[in-house]
């Protein structure tokens, strides 16, 4: 499982209707993460493990992934 992106966590953690339902911080979290976009060639040239590590826990999330077209 992916860790949300900080600006989610904290965004969610101000709006207390939000503090029982971890799912839609997720959800967030993972629309707005473009780290995944970047190619991983480019993730590497970047020398930063953290930023890898996130593409590789987030591949997970897209690895059985269908589409409804």
């Amino acid at each position: 499982m992916v860790a949300p992106l900080l600006a989610v966590v904290l965004l969610f953690r101000s709006k207390g209707a939000f503090s029982d339902l971890p799912h839609v911080v997720n959800s967030v979290s993972l629309f707005l993460d473009s780290s995944v976009e970047l190619p991983l060639c480019e993730a590497c040239k970047l020398g930063s493990i953290k930023l890898l590590d996130r593409i590789w826990d987030s591949s997970e999330n897209f690895a059985n992934c269908t589409h409804n077209f």
